[in-house]
C-alpha cells in the first residue's frame, strides 16, 4: 500500500517537475523574445536619433546660410538707403539751385 502511494507521489512529483520545466522553458522563451524586441526597438530608436541628428545638421546649415543671406540683404538695404538719402539731398539742392536760378532770371 505504501509502495502504491510512493509511486503516486513519484508520478505527481515527475508531472510537477515536467510542468515546472515547461514553464521555465516558456518563461525563458518569452524573456528571449522580449529581449529581442527590446533590441529591435533600441536599434530603431538609435536610427531615428541618427536621422534626427542629420536633419538638425542640415537645418543648422540652412539657418547659417539664411542668416548670411539676411545679413547681405540688410547691408544692401542700408547702402541703398544711404544712396537714396544722398540722391534726395542732391535733388533738393538741384531744386533749390533751379529755383534760385529761375528767380535770378
Amino acid at each position: 500500500n505504501n509502495n502504491i502511494e510512493d509511486d503516486d507521489d513519484d508520478d505527481a512529483d515527475e508531472k510537477r517537475r515536467k510542468r515546472n520545466r515547461e514553464y521555465a522553458r516558456q518563461s525563458r522563451r518569452r524573456k528571449r523574445q522580449e529581449f529581442e524586441s527590446l533590441q529591435e526597438y533600441d536599434q530603431l530608436l538609435r536610427e531615428a536619433l541618427r536621422m534626427a541628428e542629420r536633419q538638425i545638421g542640415t537645418l543648422q546649415e540652412a539657418l547659417t546660410k539664411s542668416q548670411q543671406e539676411l545679413e547681405h540683404v540688410q547691408r544692401t538695404l542700408f547702402l541703398s538707403q544711404q544712396h537714396a538719402t544722398t540722391l534726395q539731398e542732391r535733388l533738393s539742392r538741384a531744386e533749390y539751385d533751379c529755383h534760385r536760378l529761375n528767380a535770378w532770371i
